[in-house]
């Protein structure tokens, strides 16, 4: 399965980029190292993968993160029209909240989200994706969750069904509960609807004929995207980039949404946003609804390319 979809999609989606072979090559690595990341400790790991300096600093803040400890503030994770997930909004202090807590429902499933991390980290494009480890509440944490929850009610068919879900959970095991702890951008994101929507890449952008095996070669001139901004105060109000960055970084997600059957990348789960130099980066947000069981969504993927 992996050979008839992966390798021809990262053949045609890289073939307009530099260092496409060592992609490949290490994308047919990762998915042999996905079953280990999948039964194996968050510790070991977190002592082997490769990463940025955000990473590595990202791996020794999970050794300290106590959820039971007074000093971290929990705030419910409303849902809302963009995701029906139910969760919590961390802050230490009387910081913003800068992290979540997401348990497993089926708008969020921990490994899918762990493992998209990961394998970004081994393929060395971690730069688009949000770090998120594994995290299990304790019985103080666990308590004031069900407490959120009982106390907000649920408004559309969706976070009703995953609010039930999670309050069985609870049920079973009022002390403690499985989810992912995941850091939030400290720049604002913007949702990259320029490029997408309702579930649907827009072929009609520039961007899509250049990331077409059969489309034209990317150049170096600089585009923006409509609505992405500046993600913090002084920094360039209309961010850009090379065409060329653009295509190979939406080129990358799209091989790591094939890879794990990610199908939902333009319900509003692509981000962008301007850095201080002025340059536009995207960010593949809310990985944990994969499924592999989805023909419609390989065949949307596969025209795009």
């Amino acid at each position: 399965m992996f050979n008839e979809i992966v390798g021809p999609v990262v053949a045609r989606v890289w073939a307009h980029s530099e260092g496409r072979d060592v992609l490949i090559q290490s994308i047919y690595r990762a998915s042999l190292a996905s079953v280990f990341v999948l039964t194996t400790s968050s510790l070991v790991l977190a002592q082997t993968l490769p990463g940025t300096k955000r990473d590595l600093d990202f791996d020794a803040m999970m050794k300290t993160v106590n959820l039971e400890d007074p000093s971290y503030r929990l705030e419910y994770k409303k849902p809302t029209p963009d995701g029906s997930s139910v969760g919590m909004f961390i802050g230490i202090g009387d910081k913003p909240t800068d992290r979540s807590f997401v348990p497993t429902n089926p708008s969020s499933i921990p490994e899918a989200e762990v493992v998209a991390y990961r394998l970004s980290r081994f393929l060395g494009i971690s730069r688009n994706y949000y770090p998120v480890d594994y995290y299990k509440l304790g019985p103080k944490a666990t308590a004031k969750f069900k407490a959120m929850i009982v106390a907000t009610p649920a408004v559309d068919k969706d976070s009703v069904h995953n609010r039930n879900l999670v309050l069985t959970e609870l049920k079973a095991d009022p002390n403690s509960i499985f989810g992912i702890y995941r850091l939030k951008s400290k720049s604002k994101m913007f949702t990259a609807s320029a490029l997408g929507r309702e579930g649907k890449f827009d072929e009609t952008t520039g961007l899509s004929q250049e990331i077409k095996a059969s489309g034209r070669m990317p150049d170096t001139s600089k585009i923006a995207l409509v609505g992405i901004k500046g993600g913090q105060a002084g920094f360039p109000d209309t961010p850009t980039e090379q065409r060329v960055e653009l295509a190979r970084q939406l080129s990358t997600i799209f091989v790591m949404d094939m890879l794990l059957g990610q199908w939902d990348r333009f319900w509003n789960n692509l981000e962008a946003t301007g850095d201080k130099d002025g340059r536009l980066k995207l960010f593949a947000r809310d990985n944990g609804g994969a499924t592999l069981d989805d023909w419609e969504g390989h065949d949307d993927y596969n025209r795009w390319v």
